[in-house]
């Protein structure tokens, strides 16, 4: 699990991308669930993929932690 790298999300198609020197991910959020202080995020990839994410509230600014989750919450 990368520690540190950039998210780009389109909200519209609930797509993201995780960008890091550990790991390269792309596909569209199929589910998000919120614990507390830490939102899992799950994505699947062009190749079918599942892969599966974890943030801390502590990671980012609370202006990103709220649009993740919004989009993270509302994917199907």
């Amino acid at each position: 699990m990368p520690q540190e790298g950039d998210i780009t999300l389109i909200e519209k198609d609930a797509w993201f991308k995780l960008t890091s020197e550990a790991k390269h991910t792309e596909g569209t959020i199929s589910y998000g669930k919120v614990f507390a202080s830490l939102l899992i995020v799950e994505v699947y990839t062009e190749s079918g993929e599942k892969v599966k994410f974890a943030f801390t509230v502590s990671a980012m600014g609370s202006d990103a932690w709220s649009h993740l989750s919004r989009i993270a919450l509302q994917a199907k």
